[in-house]
């Protein structure tokens, strides 16, 4: 019998042995916006003609707190991202502007990050220009003349104090009537007569192409957020070419460009994948290889080393992160369960009630799960 199970197993490995393996996947992650899909389908198009590695889409991740989280367990390689964003969410130094010093700080806790693409995607107030030049506005601090204008800002900046509480600080003045919309939404509300002034971003393509203008923000209150590339602890090490390549980006990505890359989108509603193509020759990289992006040298395969290596290296993060989960989740359960047990057990009319609503819960097999 043991000489069978010998036998099986030499044989396993042999034919084991003849499979290719296939080198790690690169995850490239972004954001759910327009911008951001549009530099993370650059960025995996940019890496797959290196042939370091195979790369794999990571999109809608969502906002900025969920992304870095999937920095931070590795489901995400690299991805695009803001200096102005890392200043507040990661460094939690709002008032920080300096790029070298926000890429040296962030690489000081673990991040590996570009050098500024090129473009500065700042925060700005914005209104029909007919509508500003009726009233003579044309800087932020004209805005107190007219309190009763009516504002519509983005969730992230009517809260967050880069934005509007900022503002008001540093200005030194209110408005009556301010509602948190949808970026997006804004646009038509601001078009409709709806609302007066809107925050945007300076890259919008809506700007140009709705005629607005973007008031001077002359106490320099607003942050400015650089486009850059952050990747997680050990992306340069574990691919140098690929990495190369993102740094190669650095500086090529215009105001200019970048606005008529989100105009395609948004306004010519062209696909991501699209975009990036044609934008790669425009930025210098020259037209990809007859039959495309697929077509690059294929990265050579992983040991079987490498691989268990790469095992080990994921196998006790995400172990850790998984017994995190159950822990919290088992701890509030007989936080709450134990006290309700109790108190179930001595009251028949809320044990009834306890029970009735376990059991409504129960039928619904998400909430039962959650």
């Amino acid at each position: 019998m043991a000489t069978d199970r010998s036998f099986v197993a030499v044989l396993l490995a042999v034919l084991l042995s003849g499979i290719p393996a296939q080198a790690t996947p690169i995850r490239v992650g972004s954001k759910s916006d327009t911008e951001g899909s549009i530099l993370a389908e650059l960025i995996a198009q940019l890496l797959e003609r290196t042939g370091e590695a195979p790369v794999e889409r990571s999109g809608n991740l969502g906002g900025t707190m969920i992304a870095m989280a999937a920095l931070d367990a590795q489901s995400v390689d690299v991805m695009p991202e803001y200096s102005g964003t890392l200043a507040h969410f990661v460094l939690h130094q709002p008032n920080l502007s300096d790029f070298a010093t926000i890429a040296r700080e962030t690489t000081a806790r673990g991040y590996v990050v570009s050098p500024p693409l090129g473009f500065d995607n700042t925060y700005a107030l914005g209104m029909r220009e007919e509508r500003a030049r009726a009233l003579g506005i044309r800087r932020i601090s004209d805005v107190a003349r007219f309190p009763a204008l009516r504002a519509g800002f983005s969730p992230e900046f009517y809260s967050g104090e880069f934005g509007w509480p900022g503002v008001r600080r540093a200005y030194g003045f209110d408005l009556i009537n301010v509602r948190s919309l949808a970026h997006g939404i804004a646009y038509d509300a601001l078009t409709s007569g709806a609302v007066d002034v809107i925050d945007l971003y300076t890259t919008d393509a809506q700007i140009s192409a709705l005629r607005l203008v973007t008031l001077d923000d002359e106490r320099g209150v607003l942050s400015h957020y650089y486009g850059l590339v952050i990747a997680r602890r050990g992306f340069e090490r574990d691919h140098p070419r690929s990495w190369a390549a993102i740094q190669s980006l650095g500086g090529r990505l215009t105001q200019a460009r970048m606005i008529e890359l989100n105009r395609q989108s948004e306004l010519a509603h062209r696909p991501f994948r699209d975009i990036a193509r044609d934008a790669l020759p425009m930025l210098g990289f020259g037209a990809p290889r007859e039959g495309g992006a697929t077509n690059a040298r294929q990265p050579a395969a992983a040991t079987t080393a490498q691989r268990f290596a790469d095992v080990r290296r994921r196998l006790w993060p995400l172990t850790l992160e998984h017994l995190w989960l159950v822990f919290a989740s088992l701890f509030a359960s007989v936080l709450l369960g134990l006290p309700l047990g109790v108190a179930a057990s001595r009251s028949p009319l809320l044990g009834h009630l306890v029970l009735s609503a376990a059991g409504v819960v129960q039928t619904i097999p998400s909430v039962a799960l959650l």
